[in-house]
């Protein structure tokens, strides 16, 4: 019976390696992932942090949804619309940030329909600025170019 309860405690202890992120349990490295039915939680939609703002950015391009976007200061004329985007796999190296400006370092890769997920890209930087208390994208992200480009037969 009591190692039953050891074992559960330690199950329960357990994350999975491709979680959501979240200011709580951010660990820079770890892999992570947003799908379409990602819970918001407490960063999806609501970028209070450099790295809430990212995974709202990541979850407005599975999403297609121009409302979340906007609050993360993505152009209107989101490349991802036609792209069928399932999924962003995605590992954060690095957060800077300042009072008024962060730096996020990380590489990402798009899931697809149903076609395999790659590993992660090489490493990106973006920009953000802090604008009252959220924080947006100095300029539209260029992964957004480079992730929602269609792909080639």
């Amino acid at each position: 019976m009591h190692l039953a309860g050891v074992v559960l405690m330690a199950l329960g202890a357990m994350k999975p390696a491709l979680a959501a992120a979240s200011d709580f349990d951010f660990v820079p490295g770890l892999e992570r992932q947003v799908v379409y039915y990602s819970i918001w939680g407490d960063c999806i939609g609501n970028p209070r942090t450099p790295l809430c703002t990212l995974e709202t950015l990541f979850s407005c391009m599975v999403r297609s949804d121009r409302g979340m976007c906007a609050t993360v200061g993505v152009a209107d004329e989101n490349p991802c619309r036609p792209a069928h985007i399932t999924g962003v796999r995605y590992i954060v190296d690095r957060v800077t940030e300042a009072e008024t400006i962060a730096r996020v370092t990380f590489r990402a890769q798009v899931c697809r329909g149903d076609m395999p997920c790659g590993p992660p890209s090489a490493v990106e930087a973006e920009d953000l600025d802090r604008v009252g208390d959220r924080w947006r994208f100095r300029s539209n992200p260029q992964v957004l170019e480079r992730l929602c480009r269609p792909i080639r037969p």
